[in-house]
Parts: structure tokens; C-alpha cells; sequence
């Protein structure tokens, strides 16, 4: 999400461009066209989706921006969606000439006030009702995912979240420039509806467990008996093994802790194990291998990095906010802005984040101060990586580029072209020698980090293609999707050699029990490993980053957390990827 999303017409660039330097020297993220002849065909929908995450639309009026066909889209755009409209007179124009939605509404007069006073006039726009305007926004984009996957519940509110949005909505009233969308309330009334039935489900099922736990008291009272005693918690680990079944496929590790407890429970009388317990607890730790879930956001999670020496990770997340946690304890610590991707230089000493603009950061990672800024794509920048030796920059865009940056003398020095969608993720060989890149049009590239040749095309995922990896070897490459996969594939030959996916689990661990890695591996390439990030957006990872030995990966998803993944875990000190 942004704060600020500035349309104006071409002719008033200079001051639009004054007006945003000025936002952003206060620390406030804008979005805003630089495109000098923009073609709204091809535009239209990464500009209409750039005014849906913005808390604030600022129109710049002027005679030629009341003309402009761009401008006037912007506009009904903003207002359909309910945003705070803010206008600025620049030049002056007939009030009845204003477009639809923008004479209702009181301009900021610049040439009576000067730059000065109209910037402080903005500033308390902007401020007035901040987090309800910034909750319209993020709400908004919830619900338009939620529109966007055909309203399946697994998109929708629940527990603390939902009860905010609950109190957003009773405010309503008392906010007069913004309302909630028609959208919006529908959003919201089907999360109450749905987490309503969950509840009652969930009640039900307290009350039968309540009048079991009474009965089997009763009984215990009346005979004493170790038997009885011996029956009452061999019913209860059968439920506690139900229990366990129902989760295994959406929280593996919260299903393996119910296992736990359906062992724990029968061992007292007799020391001795229900068989489906113990076969239970068996197949969770076989199917669970989360080793640690990093939390602290409130919106997706998309992007996370280790650092060179394995110790931490860097993640970036909505809304807009990059942080850095301890690998081992989970414990957070730096803060500081960057929302779409963040990569660590080879010491560790600095860190390059993107927000959704057209830059990329350079930050000093013990003052947390800026370093220096690279300028040149003409779409958002979403992701941004390191060369190992560190004198490299690469950068992938929404402009369906990729560019390579000298760092020393900040410039730019290559340009990949080649995918025909948004370029979502770069990422460079551990040698330095090749990049990799993931994009909207479903495939991921490998490419010469020197020539920019394109050498292999990744084709196989169904959906966009969000991330890519390399194996720290080099020989492989891991890719996420938005149809909720993973794939390994051999960076030589562009080869799928696995897919990581929740439903495939039981005919795997089957294959695995019959014969060695490489005999199923090749047989049938399907196999669970990645079961764990969960609602609101099941199954969605963001991110995937293998930590420097090889031993970790760690996981980013749209359920706001971060996972740590130990794959030596799926079997035994066995390694399925790179024997």
C-alpha cells in the first residue's frame, strides 16, 4: 500500500514532480506516472491497481488535466472506489467544468497560497483520520482478492483481524470524506457469517468433548477402577487422533502437537500406546517439517533473504515495512521501510529494499540510513538482488524488464527483455555468472549475467510465477506460483524435476517406503513438503529463499508469516534434491 497516488496532466509534470519530491522528503510513499506518453491500453490496469492500494488520491487540476482522457479515468476510478479525493488547484478553471465526484469537493488553492502552505494544507488532508483511511485501503484490497477468487472463504476475515474490521465498518458514520465501499461491506458481512458457522461448529464440538469429560468423571467416581480410567483415555486419544486427521492437511504443526497429546494421554494406564495414536503422530512428523514460523506482520508476507552468514533474515512485508529477525530464536529486531523485496550485501553490512515505486535502496544495516537510490525503470520495482561479489545490482520491474546496476558508480549496465508480463523476481547464480528471473506470464528465464542472453525458458506453472531460487550449487532452481506449487528444476537444462504440492502426500510417502530418493524421484516427481501457511490465503507462497549451507528454506506467504522449512528432515539425513 501507498499513502499518496498523484495524477495530473503532462504538461503540469514539473509540478507534480516538486510536489512529490516534497512528499517524500516528509517520509510519505507515493505513486505516480512518470511515463511521458502513456498508453492506457497497456497501463491501465497496473495504474487502476496502483489507485486501489493508495490511502490518498491527489488530482493536480488544471485546464489540461480536466481534458485528459488518463486523468478523467483516474478519477472516476477513485471515485468509484471510494478513496479520499484531495485537489490541488494549479492553474486556474471554470468550477463547473470539474469532473464528476470532484466539485463536492474543496480544492487547495496554490496560486493564492504558495507552495509552502497548499504542501502543509496536504500534509493535514493526508492526516486526518489516518488509520481509518489506511484500514479503507487495506480492507479494499482484501476484499477485491477475495472478489478476484470468486469469494471462497479461505480469503476471507477471521478472529482479530475480522473483529477490526468490524469496529472499521460501526465508524463509518463518523468519517465524512470517505466511505466504505458497496465491496467492502459485503466483504466483511461474509466473513462475519462464515467465522459464525465455524464458531458453532467449533462450540458443538465443545459440548460433545464437555459430556464426555462428565460422563467418564461419573464414572470414575462410582467404580474407581483403573480400567474404566484406562477406557476414558483411550476414547479420548481417539478423539485427539480425529482431531489431529482433521488438521494434518491445513496446520501440520498444529496437528502434530494433537498427535502428541493422543500418545501422552494413554501412556499413564499401563504404558501403553493407542495404536492409531502412535500411527498418527507417525505420519504428522512425516508431513510436517516447519521448524520455526516467524510472526509480527499484519498483511502479506512478500519477500525474505538470508543473510550471508545464516544468522538472520530480512523480510519484506505489507504494509510497507522490511525487518530483520534471528534465524535461530525468531526473534525481531530492525525495522525499516520496504515492502516488496529486500537482498543483502555479501558482508552483510548493507541491505537494497523496493516499495512499489520506480527506485531501489541502499541501506547501512547498523544505522538503518540510506546509502544511495537507483533510478531508471518505468514500472514498479518488485524485486532486487545482490551479485555475490558484490559490485552488482540486478532489478525486476513491472515494466517487463530486468536491469543490472553497477553499484560502485551507479549506473546502469544491462537490460533483460524477454518476458511478456510483469517481471516479479531476479536472482543471480551463486557464481555470478548467470541471473534467473520469474514473471506474470507464467515461466521463469535463466540468463547470462554478462550478455544478457536469454538461456533457458521455465515452462510448467499454471499460474504467475511469484519467486525463484537457486540451489546453492548452482545446478538448481526452485520456483512459486500462484497455483500454489513449488518446483525444482535443473538450471542446465530447464528440466521439472520436482513439485511440491499438498495433495500428492500419502502416494509419495508410499514410493519412499518401496525405494531410494532417485528411483521415485524419477518415477513420479510429486511431493509434499511445503504443508503450513494458512488462512486468510491458503497455500500462497510469495517467497523462497535457501539458507547459505543449504540446510534451511525459509518460506514467505499471504498468511503474514515467515516459515523455516529443515528439508534433511523429509528423509532422514537423506537430501531429495541434490543427490
Amino acid at each position: 500500500m501507498t499513502e499518496v497516488f498523484i495524477s495530473y496532466a503532462r504538461v503540469d509534470q514539473e509540478f507534480a514532480r516538486d510536489l512529490n519530491t516534497a512528499l517524500q522528503n516528509a517520509q510519505r510513499e507515493t505513486w505516480i506516472d512518470w511515463r511521458s506518453i502513456p498508453d492506457p491500453a497497456k497501463w491501465r490496469a497496473e495504474i487502476f491497481a496502483a489507485i486501489e492500494a493508495a490511502d490518498n488520491f491527489v488530482f493536480i487540476i488544471s485546464a489540461d488535466s480536466l481534458r485528459s482522457q488518463m486523468c478523467g479515468q483516474e478519477v472516476a476510478h477513485a471515485v468509484a472506489g471510494k478513496k479520499r479525493i484531495v485537489t490541488i488547484l494549479y492553474r486556474p478553471v471554470d468550477h463547473e467544468e470539474l469532473l464528476p465526484g470532484l466539485k463536492e469537493i474543496q480544492w487547495i488553492n496554490y496560486p493564492v497560497l504558495g507552495m509552502g502552505r497548499t504542501f502543509q494544507r496536504l500534509i493535514t488532508a493526508i492526516d486526518t483520520d489516518l488509520e481509518w483511511v489506511r484500514q479503507h485501503t487495506r480492507f479494499g484490497l482484501r476484499a477485491a482478492r477475495w472478489e478476484s477468487h470468486s469469494r471462497d472463504n479461505g480469503s476471507l476475515l477471521h478472529g482479530t483481524e475480522l473483529r477490526e474490521a468490524v469496529r472499521w465498518l460501526e465508524q463509518a458514520s463518523t468519517i465524512k470524506t470517505r466511505q466504505p465501499t458497496e465491496l467492502h461491506e459485503q466483504y466483511i458481512h461474509a466473513s462475519v457469517y462464515w467465522e459464525a458457522g465455524e464458531l458453532e461448529r467449533a462450540q458443538r464440538h465443545t459440548q460433545r468433548l464437555r459430556r464426555l469429560y462428565l460422563a467418564v468423571g461419573g464414572l470414575l467416581a462410582l467404580a474407581g477402577a483403573a480400567a474404566v480410567g484406562a477406557y476414558w483415555q483411550r476414547t479420548l486419544a481417539r478423539e485427539l487422533v480425529s482431531a489431529s486427521t482433521a488438521s494434518q492437511d491445513t496446520d501440520p504443526e498444529l496437528s502434530l502437537l494433537i498427535a502428541a497429546e493422543s500418545v501422552a494421554v494413554t501412556w499413564p494406564w499401563g504404558h501403553t500406546v493407542l495404536e492409531d495414536a502412535e500411527e498418527q503422530l507417525r505420519r504428522t512428523i512425516l508431513a510436517s517439517h516447519a521448524k520455526l514460523t516467524l510472526r509480527g506482520y499484519e498483511g502479506s508476507v512478500n519477500y525474505v533473504a538470508w543473510s550471508p552468514d545464516g544468522k538472520r533474515l530480512v523480510t519484506a512485508s505489507d504494509p510497507n515495512a522490511a525487518k530483520i529477525w534471528d534465524a535461530a530464536s525468531g526473534r525481531e529486531g530492525l525495522v525499516f521501510p520496504g515492502n516488496t523485496s529486500v537482498a543483502w550485501s555479501r558482508d552483510g553490512k548493507r541491505l537494497v529494499t523496493t516499495s512499489r515505486d520506480v527506485t531501489a535502496t541502499v541501506w547501512d544495516t547498523v544505522s538503518i540510513q540510506e546509502v544511495l537510490t537507483l533510478r531508471g525503470h518505468t514500472g514498479p520495482v518488485d524485486s532486487v538482488a545482490w551479485s555475490p561479489d558484490g559490485k552488482r545490482l540486478a532489478t525486476a520491474s513491472g515494466d517487463k524488464t530486468a536491469k543490472v546496476w553497477d553499484v560502485d558508480g551507479v549506473q546502469e549496465v544491462l537490460i533483460l527483455r524477454g518476458h511478456r508480463g510483469s517481471v516479479n523476481c531476479v536472482t543471480w547464480s551463486p557464481d555470478g555468472e548467470r541471473l534467473a528471473t520469474a514473471s506474470d506470464d507464467h515461466t521463469a528465464k535463466v540468463w547470462d549475467g554478462v550478455s544478457g542472453k536469454e538461456l533457458q525458458t521455465l515452462r510448467g506453472h499454471m499460474k504467475e510465477v511469484n519467486c525463484v531460487a537457486w540451489s546453492p550449487d548452482g545446478k538448481h532452481l526452485a520456483t512459486g506460483s500462484d497455483d500454489e506449487t513449488v518446483k525444482i528444476w535443473d538450471a542446465a537444462s530447464g528440466k521439472e524435476l520436482l513439485t511440491l504440492r499438498g495433495e500428492n502426500y500419502n502416494a509419495v510417502r508410499q514410493k519412499e517406503e518401496e525405494k531410494e530418493n532417485e528411483e521415485w524421484a524419477k518415477e513420479d516427481p510429486k511431493m509434499s513438503g511445503l504443508l503450513g501457511h494458512q488462512l486468510p490465503f491458503p497455500n500462497y507462497v510469495n517467497s523462497v529463499a535457501w539458507s547459505p549451507d543449504s540446510k534451511l528454506l525459509a518460506t514467505a506467504g499471504t498468511d503474514e508469516t515467515v516459515k523455516i522449512w529443515g528439508h534433511s528432515q523429509w528423509r532422514g539425513s537423506a537430501d531429495p534434491f541434490w543427490r
